[in-house]
């Protein structure tokens, strides 16, 4: 890359990859920049999924698990523990 302005940067691609850029912005109507904008935000945002996902996966590991083979009636008690425990923390100050 070679810096050209404060805004803007010039970037050397393989002739064929520029090529097929320009068809695909071509038959989607958009410009060429517009569709590399579009597929750097898919890909961050992907990454971004990917991060979060991750981070929940570690907090449930953290938390102890999903405790997977309960049953219907100890994973009820188990949400409304958990609901009470929450609401204990967060509103239960708020009346008393």
């Amino acid at each position: 890359m070679v810096a050209n302005s404060a805004s803007t940067v010039a970037l050397n691609l393989p002739r064929d990859v520029f090529e097929s850029i320009e068809i695909l912005a071509h038959e989607a109507h958009m410009s060429s920049v517009e569709i590399v904008k579009t597929w750097l935000k898919r890909e961050l945002d992907h990454r971004k999924w990917l991060n979060d996902w991750q981070e929940l996966r570690t907090q449930i590991k953290i938390d102890g698990g999903l405790e997977v083979g309960q049953t219907s009636d100890q994973i009820i008690e188990k949400l409304r523990q958990t609901r009470h425990e929450i609401w204990d923390a967060d509103y239960a100050h708020l009346y008393r």
